[in-house]
């Protein structure tokens, strides 16, 4: 399944848009499991001019040295991204 996460922070800089309950799971790459704080539901994106909407699980920060998550290869894929990972 494809998750979009955001972080608490970056939620808060985005001027705390309203969020509704969440009852999701996530099992993190480090086999730990997360509960998301809320969801932001249908938050609109804009990435080199096109525009998408999506769904955001809310997770809080674990570490002091936590950092935004980008976009996954999934949503990247879905959306026809260009991915060059070659240099």
């Amino acid at each position: 399944a494809k998750v979009n996460v955001l972080t608490l922070d970056a939620w808060a800089q985005m001027g705390r848009p309203p969020l509704q309950s969440s009852s999701n799971v996530l099992f993190m790459a480090n086999w730990t499991m997360n509960t998301p704080i809320r969801v932001l539901k249908d938050a609109s994106i804009t990435i080199q001019g096109a525009k998408f909407t999506g769904d955001f699980e809310v997770l809080a920060q674990t570490e002091s040295d936590s950092f935004p998550t980008p976009l996954g290869r999934p949503w990247c894929y879905t959306n026809n991204v260009d991915l060059r990972f070659n240099k």
